[in-house]
């Protein structure tokens, strides 16, 4: 409510209009009605404690507080954890395949078929971060894919911040990311840049969402998005970056001012001279592109809703992929352009092809069930149905972890596809010509 009326005060009416809705629809929720009775059960427990001490003296209260608090939460815990650890245990042993590996300490020049093999890649690179591009290699990863982000502060807000979010930020990351692709260059890795929106105050809505009411809005957030796109694609064009991205998920942008983005293709040909392309959403959006003909391939997020039930197979997930397989092979031969998978990923949980797209953030985290079989066998699917259809130009996994010894895990439910089953799958395709 205090969101609210900021923005009432603000005149920012819509968007006040739009938290207001929010917040009636889910003031009975469970977790917004525990955080919004925080305040006042701090007060009555703060003040039972302090009755408590006046009553029984501080060692007293001390030991009552020990032994009628402290000992059932420890309790709890433990038995929480019980059923944690019965909630992320499963039965699923996989045959790692060392073969596949490339000991070779450089990209294999032999992978001469012109697909994309990447992974989003992110990590805290400060000082002397290891970065571990060599394992990269060595799972035949040949795309070093960099998320540079601009903040916006929701979907109606006009305002773009880029270059002035913080002092020397966009000199930091260029200087970064220049490291990263001369290491990379080393090693025979390319670097993608693909920049992404954040939404730091989202209410349920994502970068998709965002939409304005009037042309002079538009105009106030294109000035800047030209801004921040045209800075990293003369950063791609500095590092031999092979390829850019235009754009990601932006699907009210891309279909409402379809001039705007042509505009912007030539602006971006003008400093850049490889290959472009738009990451656009599976779901309403790359279907209504009108501007693909200004592109060199078309890149899909491909989170597509598979098997509506748990641990699904990998031929239920292979016959599950087939209507979309077929509807993007018509749609590559009736455009012209081939077509990757500009970003692909999945869970290490039971339900991971049910709702893709879905993060393992919050509470609800907590209760999902790992099944690292269902990740592999949702990529196993994946690689055997696309990745030898000469339409099809490759995938950016989502997501990679710089530290690589500490990332994923047979316990790690997220996206991260790192030292479990699926790790070795992507490895053996990716390797394959």
């Amino acid at each position: 409510m205090l969101i609210f009326l900021t923005q009432w005060y603000q005149h920012d009416l819509v968007t006040a209009r739009d938290t207001l809705v929010f917040c009636l629809e889910n003031m009975w929720h469970p977790l917004v009605l525990g955080i919004g009775s925080t305040p006042y059960l701090g007060y009555l427990l703060v003040r039972y404690w302090k009755i408590q001490i006046d009553k029984h003296g501080t060692t007293g209260f001390l030991r009552r507080l020990s032994l009628y608090t402290v000992s059932p939460l420890m309790i709890g815990a433990g038995l929480f954890t019980l059923f944690f650890h019965d909630l992320r245990t499963e039965g699923y042993g996989h045959e790692w395949d060392f073969g596949i590996t490339n000991g070779h300490g450089k990209v294999e020049e032999s992978n001469d078929d012109g697909r994309i093999r990447g992974v989003h890649y992110f990590g805290r690179w400060r000082g002397e971060t290891q970065h571990n591009l060599d394992i990269l290699v060595r799972n035949n990863v040949e795309h070093l894919v960099l998320v540079p982000y601009a903040y916006q502060s929701h979907h109606r807000e006009p305002e773009l911040e880029f270059r002035n979010r913080r002092r020397g930020r966009v000199e930091r990351i260029d200087s970064t990311y220049r490291s990263l692709s001369a290491q990379a260059t080393e090693l025979g890795l390319m670097v993608i840049i693909k920049p992404h929106i954040w939404m730091r105050s989202d209410n349920g809505f994502w970068r998709s969402d965002i939409a304005f009411g009037s042309d002079e809005a538009f105009a106030t957030w294109s000035k800047d998005y030209s801004d921040f796109i045209l800075h990293f694609a003369k950063l791609s064009e500095d590092i031999g970056a092979p390829f850019f991205c235009v754009g990601t998920e932006l699907s009210q942008l891309s279909k409402n001012y379809p001039d705007y983005w042509r505009d912007l293709i030539k602006e971006v040909r003008r400093v850049y001279s490889g290959k472009l392309f738009y990451a656009a959403n599976w779901h309403d959006e790359y279907e209504h592109i009108t501007f693909w003909d200004e592109l060199d391939l078309i890149g899909i997020q491909a989170y597509f809703p598979l098997c509506m039930h748990p641990n699904p197979s990998v031929e239920e997930l292979k016959t599950a992929w087939k209507p979309h397989a077929n509807q993007l092979r018509r749609y590559s031969k009736r455009m012209g352009k081939p077509i990757f998978f500009s970003e692909i990923g999945y869970k290490s949980t039971h339900d991971a092809a049910e709702n893709p797209w879905e993060w393992v953030d919050g509470p609800a985290g907590l209760t999902m069930k790992l099944s690292t079989e269902t990740q592999a066998n949702c990529y196993r699917a994946f690689f055997e149905v696309f990745w030898t259809e000469p339409w099809f130009m490759g995938a950016l996994i989502w997501q990679w972890r710089a530290n690589h010894d500490e990332a994923g895990g047979l316990s790690n439910i997220d996206f991260t596809p790192q030292n479990k089953p699926a790790q070795n799958i992507i490895a053996k395709y990716f390797g394959d010509q």
